[in-house]
């Protein structure tokens, strides 16, 4: 499991090397993107070792949680899997923290742009309606000049569903929010440049974004499904850490 080790330390570490390159340097932002990259790159190493040895690795930050519990009377087992415990812990609330501190909404005069099937732009504008019940996703315009192989990259949306696009007026770009790279899919569609809008109908001739036509569930889903496979992820990484395998220093 040292692989799913190494690719949770590479996903910490990108998340705080992103906090370090942030434009609007605060110190805030600086402290905790130290804290994650180099918590992140602990992991990595640990997990590369893994895949060298084929033996479970303990990461630095583990070997000082249970020398220290050790000194406090816990026996090594109960200490190793102590240290283990509130590792997984500090990696994941760790990029939790970090991706809250990102900034999530579009530059001022941004042009986003929706991607759709050639039909599907067809009846957007006979009827001036652009429909998401699970959210309105959008591209940054320079996706306009790009391949569909290249859009579905950076979306994973079909195909067939990024033939043509639709111009989304910048009045409309306050309800559109960046996802906060908590995890592998966020972070993913974070570099991608995604952003989404809640559920919700786009009068694309105006820009007025409406939520009245949406249930409370469908509005709720779009904000919680950009998620769901980070908690997948995190659920993955934290049982490749806490197997019972004892760990080798």
């Amino acid at each position: 499991m040292g692989g799913v080790k190494v690719v949770g330390g590479l996903v910490e570490g990108t998340i705080g090397v992103g906090l370090l390159l942030a434009p609007e340097p605060t110190f805030l932002t600086k402290v905790a993107g130290v804290a994650v990259t180099a918590h992140g790159a602990d992991v990595t190493v640990a997990g590369l070792r893994e895949v060298w040895t084929g033996e479970k690795k303990q990461t630095f930050t583990e070997q000082g949680i249970s020398w220290g519990a050790q000194q406090g009377g816990a026996s090594p087992e109960g200490a190793d899997r102590a240290a283990a415990m509130l590792d997984t812990a500090i990696s994941i609330l760790g990029t939790l923290g970090a991706g809250y501190l990102y900034k999530t909404a579009p530059e001022a005069g941004a042009q986003l742009i929706h991607l759709t099937s050639r039909n599907g732009k067809i009846g957007i504008e006979a009827t001036d309606t652009l429909r998401g019940t699970q959210g309105v996703f959008a591209l940054p315009e320079t996706a306009a000049c790009q391949g569909t192989a290249m859009r579905f990259l950076r979306t994973g949306i079909p195909l067939s569903r990024t033939e043509a696009i639709v111009r989304i007026p910048q009045s409309a770009n306050p309800v559109f929010r960046q996802p906060r790279p908590v995890g592998l899919f966020s972070l993913w569609q974070r570099l991608s440049g995604a952003y989404r809008a809640p559920a919700g109908v786009l009068q694309p001739s105006t820009g007025i974004y409406g939520y009245t036509s949406m249930t409370y569930g469908e509005w709720v889903g779009s904000l919680i499904i950009p998620y769901v496979g980070d908690s997948a992820f995190w659920m993955m990484v934290a049982a490749a850490r806490l197997d019972n395998t004892s760990p080798n220093k």
